[in-house]
């Protein structure tokens, strides 16, 4: 175990921003690597710059916090070959100190000798408001982002493994293992590091389509003075060109939506080659409506 600690934090506090300045947490790696929902390069290197302020919650950041201490002791009752232990800081690697880790729980087999602690396994609690990204309970399928952050955590404190215990939709419980893999980690140290020189050197990742990019670049100009600024061709054309795409692309899409539709009639799924491709839901007493039910992506952080 290398592990070097840190201190506690409140997460989201100015301390715990501060212990993260000039490294990567776990819920950072996926996003350095743009395997994030929740963050961008692009989002993620300006916070670090100091020149956007920190993420906001989410509802499954927020919920996932209220819900980690239930999450925990239901874990312990299913698992009374664990000792569990939650609060247990921030957490820095000693060979690779940008790399820094508080996970929610470190668990212990019991050893029966007094004194004696086994090699800690990591443990998250989650909450999630939909199975996407998830395999079936008891595998190693989990969404890529929260594989990474696993990953990162086990490099840390040399552990084999990270159980995960997921609420879904509030009242589902549902456990995961993922075992540590040296090559995924390595890849992971190897960009990670790739990306805080990216800091020191002050060259920002490139403008994506990851909706915090465009928000991070919003904050980043917040006011409004009275200039106008020519844009270059290669800039300008292309901006139209996908204007133009996007106005006959929801046309299309109005028109198939309301195709699948009405072939679902009061079913509730659409599939195509055995896999489901939309589903018909509703809000309160309105018609239903279809929603797109997107394919798995690969779960391998190596992918």
């Amino acid at each position: 175990m290398t592990a070097e600690f840190i201190g506690r934090f409140e997460t989201g506090s100015p301390e715990w921003h501060q212990a993260r300045a000039g490294a990567l947490g776990g819920s950072e790696i996926a996003a350095a690597l743009g395997l994030s929902i929740f963050e961008s390069p692009f989002s993620l290197w300006h916070r670090k710059a100091g020149r956007i302020g920190p993420v906001e919650d989410n509802g499954e950041m927020y919920w996932g916090r209220i819900h980690e201490p239930n999450l925990r002791k239901e874990f312990a009752k299913r698992h009374p070959e664990f000792i569990v232990e939650g609060d247990i800081g921030t957490w820095r690697d000693g060979e690779h100190p940008f790399i820094v880790a508080n996970p929610d729980g470190l668990l212990y087999q019991h050893s029966g000798l007094p004194g004696r602690r086994s090699v800690p396994e990591i443990w998250e609690g989650k909450c999630a408001r939909s199975r996407t990204g998830w395999g079936e309970e008891g595998s190693d399928d989990v969404p890529v982002y929260y594989r990474a952050q696993g990953l990162w955590y086990c490099r840390v404190f040399g552990a084999p493994r990270v159980r995960f215990s997921v609420l879904f939709f509030g009242c589902e419980y549902a456990e995961f293992v993922v075992e540590y893999d040296q090559a995924e980690a390595a890849i992971l140290i190897e960009r990670g590091a790739a990306f805080m020189q990216t800091l020191r050197d002050n060259i920002r990742p490139a403008i994506d389509s990851h909706e915090k990019t465009y928000a991070a670049i919003r904050e980043m100009a917040p006011g409004i003075d009275d200039y106008d600024v020519e844009l270059e061709r290669d800039l300008a054309l292309p901006y139209l060109e996908a204007q133009k795409a996007y106005d006959e692309a929801v046309e299309t899409r109005r028109m198939y939506t309301a195709r699948v539709m009405d072939a679902i009639g009061p079913g509730r799924r659409a599939t195509w080659m055995e896999e489901p491709i939309a589903r018909r839901q509703r809000r309160g007493d309105a018609p239903p409506f279809l929603v797109h039910i997107p394919a798995e992506p690969d779960k391998k952080v190596i992918a």
